[in-house]
């Protein structure tokens, strides 16, 4: 992914209702792409057999309106579902509240959640498993980015380890976003996340991913992330290269692996791993020349400009394919290149003379204009240039921008040009 979209697709860490990413959701309430559901199975671990057939919904009376409500239906109505005697009901009812979607961009109502979250306690008590089960799910979902209260969050975490065996994959998905949601300690989670992610289910091993990015400390999952870049699944790799880049420096075991990604045969997986390298720093010596080459791959040259950027003086020898990178049809490549050009040689003469060049790109000079201001007086050589930006220029903006970079470099050329 380019990098002027990472901030999009990267919500790393949560990336489901509170895992952020990563990863453009994951679940109804997250912002990551979701792989397509699997169709829902019978619990293996149901103790009894659910009626066929739709499950007829309670009406809402005049008092029902005054509550809380759940896609459109009365807190009262959820609650009476999860107590019914029918096995069925409980049991759809608890699905609904653990994955059923309440068109609510910060999830659901408070009020709903505080009336909810007591009966779904009492429901994991429930003498059927699968229901149990849906109910410890949709018990995590209702907490929200609230700390569970000790003693519940181990009653929780225990059915949710139970249930890691599930046959529904979308319940170990479900078990996947939300053990780190109730214990983010790794010595309670992390190998319980490291073997979901060998689940023979691809979207099972993608959520289990984006938990790791929320085991505390994160450099406990590095390992369990670096096994994830050779998966299968072009979705699981991408999501352990963005938390791999989230969790930086202390992640740089990874970068023999995270070199090899730049050649992997998904272009956002490509990207992702030169972000995740360019925020390894130490690790200059075996990244540079991999970033180096990565610059003539079109898919990922502007995130590998990037990277490379964020070495400063140690990505020196990457000066001569930076500037021919300038060519690059792409402005957002162009201006990448520029601003790492600064960072890696700010005072060189190449670099000057890209900066003097670039005044004269109408889809970077506003942008070069602004690196020359950062700069100060060791842009001298960019000052006529920006004298004729002022002169010349129809766009206001840029004419600011080359304006605020004079007074910067040279305030008497820039009195002297009438910039107030």
């Amino acid at each position: 992914m380019s990098r002027r979209f990472w901030t999009i697709a990267m919500s790393l860490g949560y990336l489901l209702s509170s895992i952020p990413a990563l990863a453009a959701g994951q679940g109804e309430e997250s912002g990551d792409p979701a792989p397509p559901a699997a169709k829902q199975k019978e619990s293996a671990q149901g103790t009894a057999q659910p009626r066929k057939g739709s499950v007829p919904q309670r009406q809402s009376t005049a008092a029902d309106n005054k509550t809380p409500t759940f896609r459109f239906k009365p807190v009262s109505c959820w609650i009476a579902d999860l107590k019914d005697k029918d096995v069925g009901v409980r049991r759809e009812a608890a699905s609904a509240l653990a994955w059923g979607s309440d068109g609510k961009k910060g999830g659901p109502d408070p009020l709903a959640a505080k009336a909810l979250l007591p009966v779904l306690f009492d429901t994991l008590s429930d003498t059927d498993a699968g229901v149990r089960t849906r109910a410890a799910i949709a018990w995590v979902r209702f907490n929200g980015h609230r700390r569970p209260p000790e003693r519940e969050a181990q009653v929780a975490l225990q059915l949710l380890l139970d249930a890691m065996q599930d046959s529904d994959t979308k319940v170990r998905r479900g078990v996947a976003s939300s053990l780190v949601k109730v214990n983010r300690d790794p010595k309670v989670v992390l190998a319980p996340l490291t073997k979901l992610l060998r689940d023979s289910d691809k979207d099972v091993r993608a959520e289990a991913a984006l938990a790791l990015s929320a085991v505390d400390p994160r450099v406990a999952a590095v390992p369990s992330l670096i096994g994830a870049l050779d998966d299968e699944s072009a979705l699981v790799r991408l999501y352990a290269a963005r938390i791999l880049a989230r969790i930086g420096e202390p992640a740089k075991a990874a970068v023999p692996r995270l070199i090899a990604a730049l050649k992997d045969s998904d272009k956002e997986v490509r990207s992702s791993a030169a972000g995740a390298l360019g925020n390894i720093r130490t690790e200059a010596k075996a990244s540079v020349p991999a970033l180096i080459d990565c610059l003539k791959d079109k898919g990922t040259r502007e995130d590998a400009a990037w990277a490379l950027g964020r070495f400063g003086p140690a990505a020196k020898t990457a000066v001569p394919a930076l500037l021919q990178t300038l060519n690059d049809r792409d402005e957002y490549v162009r201006m990448k290149v520029l601003e790492s050009l600064v960072k890696i040689d700010p005072e060189g003469e190449k670099t000057q003379a890209a900066l003097v060049a670039a005044l004269k790109d109408e889809e970077v000079r506003g942008r070069a204009a602004w690196l020359c201001g950062g700069l100060g007086p060791k842009a001298k050589a960019a000052v006529p240039a920006l004298i004729a930006l002022l002169k010349d220029e129809k766009d206001e903006d840029v004419r600011s921008s080359a304006g605020t970079a004079l007074k910067k470099i040279d305030p008497e050329a820039a009195k002297k040009a009438g910039v107030k």
